[in-house]
């Protein structure tokens, strides 16, 4: 694949304008973020300003215009790290993340300025979360599944296609009186994340900082693009998920239970709950997120819930050597045995410290 310079060139004899603008240049941006659709919108505006307020990094966006008209969207932002290199990522802590265009030929014209626009800028390597199928890379970086439930074929749909051990948790968890909450505060999140923090130390890893599920609050749920849904058991706070809203999608994004009242099913009342609410209110899908190849136990607990199986593929591309990357799935390893047994204040410093440089 050729690569160009991300700037005005004639391209198939239309007038064809590619560059890189960021936040200072408000007119350009405010004009790329009215321009496309509400699920971009929600990457491009929303997602990288929450990533900007917790960890420092600088959103971009490269801006396809076809005779005048902006026909292609790819955001990303840049991150600096002393400890994991500096280059440009579409985009960190999301699944899967998609670039607005109006033909697969405008992705590939997005993905030169990216790299164009990452050796200008002298990064170690770049990263595409999404769209790899569409620029045809035959040797992706990394893979994982992701799960996704139709929800636009109704609630009673939805239910009768779980597995039957899904519908007899639910009904199990509803005998047993729990009361289910569905909230847009911050207390909600504060309840959350003091689960979050048991959750992954059990599964040996630090919890993102506090400020990140705050930030997430601020910038999407208090505004009506998020759901945190809580089940309590005598009212104690037994599990809870938060679900964001992207376009006529929903992502299973966070969950988090309290390994004591397990046997009362909560993780499964509260994902029914969301299924249910979420399908009543007319969206077409829920992605119930990654996962690992190798877990087959999550693969199997997220096909329960009557989704279909897919396959998503990461692309890393090294800028110094002009070759695609392996990457390697590190949420487990030996670093687990070690997260599991710090203390709760020690795991947050450590999330805290870690996750910029992750990204």
């Amino acid at each position: 694949m050729k690569i160009d310079e991300p700037t005005s060139r004639s391209l198939e004899n239309k007038e064809t304008d590619c560059r890189v603008i960021g936040k200072d240049d408000a007119l350009a941006w405010d004009e790329a973020i009215q321009a496309i659709d509400e699920a971009s919108r929600f990457l491009c505006s929303d997602w990288t300003q929450l990533l900007q307020d917790t960890y420092g990094y600088e959103p971009k966006l490269i801006v396809l215009k076809e005779n005048d008209e902006i026909s292609g969207v790819m955001p990303f932002v840049i991150v600096r790290s002393v400890l994991t290199g500096t280059r440009g990522i579409s985009l960190p802590f999301f699944d899967i993340c998609r670039s607005y265009s109006k033909s697969p030929q405008q992705i590939g014209r997005l993905y030169e300025a990216f790299i164009a626009e990452g050796k200008r800028q002298n990064w170690d390597y770049l990263e595409l979360r999404g769209d790899i199928e569409k620029l045809r890379i035959s040797e992706p970086s990394l893979s994982f599944y992701n799960h996704v439930v139709d929800l636009s074929q109704g609630p009673d749909k939805v239910f009768a296609n779980m597995a039957s051990s899904n519908r007899r948790a639910v009904r199990k968890a509803e005998k047993l009186g729990l009361r289910i909450e569905f909230s847009d505060t911050l207390e909600a999140i504060k309840g959350f994340y003091s689960l979050q923090c048991i959750t992954r130390k059990r599964h040996g890893l630090p919890p993102q900082p506090f400020r990140f599920f705050k930030n997430l609050h601020q910038a999407l749920i208090q505004n009506g693009k998020g759901t945190v849904l809580s089940a309590f058991r005598n009212d104690n706070l037994a599990a809870s998920g938060i679900y964001l809203e992207q376009g006529n999608f929903v992502h299973y994004k966070y969950g988090a239970s309290d390994t004591r009242y397990q046997d009362a099913r909560c993780n499964n009342l509260v994902m029914w709950n969301a299924l249910k609410l979420y399908s009543e209110r007319g969206f077409d899908y829920i992605d119930l997120g990654r996962n690992s190849l190798e877990n087959e136990g999550l693969r199997k607990y997220k096909l329960s819930w009557g989704s279909e199986e897919r396959i998503t593929h990461y692309h890393r591309y090294d800028l110094k050597n002009d070759s695609i990357m392996t990457m390697s799935d590190d949420v487990y390893g030996w670093h687990n045995a070690i997260f599991g047994k710090l203390p709760k204040p020690l795991a947050q410093l450590t999330g805290s410290l870690i996750y910029k440089h992750i990204a």
